[in-house]
């Protein structure tokens, strides 16, 4: 074939204008000026080409990544400082995988651009793949050629580009894994650090345009989501509106309704770049990424997706492994998948543009459901007392594997921002009754791991739409969970009210379980303001309902709050005798967590009749089943008791530190009755070491926590005070 333009097929696509330049030793693009950090991916890359020329490392790299995230121009910059050590010629070959408007090229036009850069003349270009590719290998075997083969559509395209010896080094930039490339180093490109954004956003525009303006600079590289494109083209928008300041743009960014268009300038925008990756998809990864951006957030699992429209999570997983593949996801762990911020726009945006409302609401309502049957699963592991089975519309197909306490919390864990999004999708888009079904799923969890002021704006946020949609129990159990952490926090009055509604609506619905557990925890309030007659009362009309229902569980959890109130209240031997019998009834149920507490409440015993050693194997034995267990108030408790064993025995540091650990855990559950103990320790071990200032300083702190709680010990922290300054 002869120089000039030659028009080649590739994959279906149109005629490709290709330019045949003349013989030539250097045809990389200029490099970018503004080029900022990679500094690791750039000596990774320098350094397997120093290896390569020794023969010690492979001599293919390929650079992948998202589009937009700055693989060209990585490229680009590590050719050029490469260039001195491939002198006989620098190549390069932008394969329009993803141009807008250019179709892909074709191997053969890529070979003949080639061999023509070497020298060929065009009359000794054969015509077909094989044979060129052959002829180029042969051109180059002898020379040290390093090669950039920009913007590859896939493996095929690339593998005939491939020089065939150890003295020539090639550069790849694909949105895809390109598996099918021999030996070939992948190095990933993830989008920019904070830093290194605020950088390159600077290097654009120029820091005296910038002064005084960081904080707005920040806002506009979080709307770019930290992709060097994006952050590329606001910075050069910015930099040609000259009457606009970061502020004015930041603001323009923040309030977009649709931000990708606003993130560049007419047809020189972040969408295109995406629209170009999203058009090579067929239809059934094209229906997972709409699922995508119709998912509440940006991180899933495929039982999740493939819940928004009834497909199975098997099918599912396998698009979502090619849409990471083609760096449209990352695969953060097995089974675990993120969509970057900008990406998941753009796949709502293209859901929103490519399906009809009716299918978007079905796809919302299917996640809701989805999230809210899971959960409830979850929390049968959890709320061993309360659990209360509520119905969806949608039963998905597939879910996660919840058979344990562990696996519940985990999955928890992991989905809790999901779940807090879901509740608030559903708040917003007037879907009052699944919103209150959710709510009513996830509460016990957050309050068992410690998330109490969630759970507080969880119950204050859905009460008017459970009283709208007739969700009666559900309102009960929202003013019982308000009270309880109420309770827990020591807002003692407060919480009494919040249980007075709760017992009300129980009894109004014939719920004699919750009526029994809410009698249960006024009673542990009567119990820690010190009322143990009127709690062992509490307790006793707890434990009738529960006996009365055949909820021997129930009783067992009843009892063993009576056996803290004869603990706290000097009845030693009762105490004791309540613990011991709970062991087994705990056991025969599998109530890991009322097991801890009783080991727990054994401690406590054993350290108030003196007995320090044994107090502390049994501290031992409810800290690990606490950090097991993920029960953060439960390690606080654990850790105060074991500061009271060190005390007693001396070991005023190890006393120290077990005090502080509790007061960080205290605090961080907003205890303050815990949080004015663990202080009262810390304080008492100063002075016992003559630190009285310290000391003195610590039962200040401990004495104010105890008298916003309205504790009992204010008198007796008070006095030791007054001691420990006299001293």
């Amino acid at each position: 074939m002869g120089q000039g333009i030659q028009h080649n097929h590739f994959h279906g696509v149109g005629p490709v204008e290709l330019v045949v330049p003349a013989v030539a030793t250097n045809t990389l693009p200029r490099d970018v000026r503004t080029f900022v950090g990679r500094e690791p991916e750039l000596a990774r890359l320098t350094g397997i080409a120093a290896q390569a020329r020794n023969g010690d490392a492979a001599n293919v790299v390929v650079i992948e990544g998202m589009a937009g995230v700055g693989k060209t121009a990585l490229a680009v910059r590590v050719a050029h400082a490469m260039r001195k050590s491939y002198p006989d010629s620098t190549l390069y070959v932008n394969l329009h995988a993803h141009s807008a408007d250019r179709a892909v090229i074709h191997p053969a036009s890529a070979l003949e651009t080639l061999l023509h850069a070497v020298g060929t003349p065009a009359t000794e270009i054969p015509a077909p793949l094989d044979a060129r590719a052959a002829l180029w290998r042969a051109r180059v075997a002898d020379r040290r050629v390093l090669l950039v083969l920009d913007n590859a559509a896939d493996d095929r395209q690339v593998l005939p580009l491939l020089p065939g010896t150890a003295s020539c080094f090639t550069l790849i930039t694909s949105r895809r894994r390109l598996f099918g490339v021999p030996d070939a180093v992948t190095v990933p490109l993830p989008v920019l650090d904070e830093s290194t954004s605020l950088a390159m956003f600077e290097a654009i525009v120029g820091a005296d345009r910038l002064r005084a303006a960081a904080a707005d600079v920040r806002r506009i590289v979080r709307q770019c989501a930290h992709l060097p494109l994006a952050v590329a083209l606001c910075a050069a928008r910015l930099g040609v509106r000259r009457t606009w300041d970061a502020g004015m743009l930041a603001e323009r960014l923040e309030r977009a309704a649709d931000r990708l268009a606003e993130l560049g300038v007419e047809s020189d925008n972040v969408a295109n770049v995406f629209e170009s990756s999203y058009r090579d998809l067929d239809e059934p990864q094209r229906r997972v990424f709409h699922a995508v951006g119709l998912h509440a957030t940006q991180d899933f699992g495929p039982p999740a997706v493939a819940a928004l429209f009834g497909a199975r999570a098997e099918e599912v997983a396998a698009r979502l492994d090619e849409l990471v593949d083609r760096n449209l996801l990352q695969e953060q762990q097995v089974g675990r998948y993120l969509a970057h911020d900008l990406l998941h726009g753009y796949a709502r945006e293209v859901a929103t543009r490519e399906s009809d409302e009716p299918e978007r609401a079905l796809a919302v309502d299917r996640m809701l459901d989805y999230y809210t049957f899971v959960t409830c699963r979850a929390d049968r592991y959890l709320d061993l007392l309360g659990n209360r089975e509520l119905s969806v519309e949608h039963v998905p197909a597939d879910v996660p594997r919840i058979t344990t306490h562990a696996e519940a919390v985990d999955w928890l864990e992991t989905e809790r921002a999901t779940l807090h999004a879901c509740l608030l999708l559903a708040l917003e888009t007037g879907r009052g009754a699944r919103a209150a079904r959710l709510a009513r799923a996830m509460v016990y969890f957050l309050r068992l791991k410690g998330y109490w002021g969630d759970v507080l704006q969880l119950c204050e946020s859905v009460v008017d739409v459970c009283t709208s949609c007739g969700e009666d129990l559900i309102v009960a159990d929202m003013a019982f969970y308000r009270a309880d952490i109420l309770r827990l926090t020591r807002a003692d009055e407060e919480a009494l009210r919040a249980y007075d509604i709760a017992l009300s609506g129980y009894r109004r619905l014939g719920d004699r379980h919750r009526e029994a557990r809410t009698l249960h925890s006024i009673g542990d309030i009567e119990r820690n303001q010190g009322g143990f007659a009127a709690a062992l009362d509490s307790y006793a009309a707890a434990m009738a309902i529960y006996r009365e229902l055949g909820n021997d569980h129930a009783e067992a959890r009843a009892r063993h709050s009576t056996a803290d109130a004869y603990r706290l209240a000097g009845r030693p031997d009762e105490a004791l005798d309540g613990y011991q019998r709970l062991l087994d009834d705990y056991a025969r149920h599998d109530d890991q967590v009322g097991a801890a507490r009783v080991h727990y409440g054994i401690a406590e015993l054993r350290l108030a009749l003196g007995r320090p050693f044994e107090a502390a194997a049994s501290a031992r034995t409810a800290l690990v089943a606490f950090e097991q267990l993920g029960d953060r108030l439960g390690e606080a408790d654990a850790r105060l008791t074991l500061g009271g064993v060190h005390a007693s025995l001396g070991e005023r540091a190890e006393a120290e530190r077990a005090f502080t650990a509790a007061s960080i855990g205290y605090r961080e559950l907003n205890d303050l009755l815990g949080e004015a103990r663990a202080a009262r320790g810390i304080g008492s071990v100063r002075c016992a070491a003559g630190d009285t200032e310290g000391g003195a300083a610590e039962l200040r702190v401990a004495l104010a926590l105890f008298e916003r709680a309205g504790a009992a010990e204010i008198g007796a922290v008070r006095a030791e005070l007054e001691r420990c300054s006299s001293d």
